[in-house]
């Protein structure tokens, strides 16, 4: 076992105050702890850290997903000093696409037929007339079906984000279940995109895999959240995300406890 002490951020939800006129007044908030982890047990989780073109090519694209220049960002700015850190390190990276690429790297161990999938309904065609309106309308928009399309044939890693040889790439749950369980991982540290949508409910996200027992932490600065109108200014949604979680590094109090 290689256990290591970490400075880690925590949300204290436990004292709700219904003495208050606001009952939630009464958390704690965020407040900070050092724990052990087991850096044999544990791996990041690279999610979705995929280059989608430029506004230029697809516009359709970036009008649907606000937060792509962000996480440009976060790849050019954070992930050259984490992944050297983490890869120095030698802690193990687990990187979750959901595109097809040449370079697909998985142990002998792990099927690329390995499916995972949940029984699916038949739906009545008024459902399905109320799924077109949500797709055309809600989100995506039907103005950007072309352009996303488009852009998605021809996405790539992040340059940053870039798998090295022997660094396994999977697309579903049971793969990187069957991964974590050979490897004997069972604390995964997300990084990636987007903290509040495909870091939680996408194939290999956070509800996938604790409900298989494992822990699943984050690091704020890797990542970011979908926000809308209301929350884009201030990132809003990606702060409600992080309390959800609950368990949060910082980018440089992981890489401190990496470096011990």
């Amino acid at each position: 076992m290689k256990i290591t002490k970490f400075k880690v951020n925590y949300y204290d939800q436990t004292s709700a105050d219904v003495t208050l006129p606001v009952p939630g007044h009464g958390y704690g908030g965020w407040k900070t702890a050092e724990l052990d982890f087991d850096l044999d047990t544990t791996a990041i989780v690279v999610m979705h850290a995929v280059y989608l073109g430029m506004p230029e090519e697809y516009p359709g694209m970036f009008r649907s997903c606000e937060y792509i220049p962000r996480s440009y960002e976060i790849d050019r700015t954070v992930f050259p000093q984490l992944m050297s850190a983490v890869r120095k390190s030698g802690l193990k990276v687990f990187h979750v696409s959901f595109f097809d690429h040449p370079m697909y790297n998985l142990p002998d161990f792990v099927s690329e037929d390995l499916k995972f999938s949940y029984p699916y309904i038949k739906q009545s065609e008024t459902t399905l007339n109320v799924f077109r309106f949500k797709s055309e309308y809600n989100w995506p928009g039907k103005q950007n079906f072309e352009d996303r399309a488009k852009s998605l044939e021809n996405a790539d890693f992040l340059p940053n984000s870039r798998p090295i040889p022997g660094e396994p790439i999977v697309t579903n749950t049971n793969q990187l279940f069957n991964l974590c369980q050979k490897a004997g991982i069972d604390h995964l540290v997300y990084i990636g995109y987007c903290t509040d949508a495909c870091i939680q409910s996408s194939a290999c996200g956070m509800t996938d895999m604790v409900r298989r027992g494992f822990l699943c932490t984050i690091i704020r600065e890797a990542t970011t959240a979908v926000e809308n109108k209301e929350t884009c200014e201030h990132q809003l949604t990606k702060e409600r995300a992080l309390t959800g979680i609950g368990l949060i590094f910082t980018l440089d109090d992981f890489i401190e406890g990496l470096n011990k």
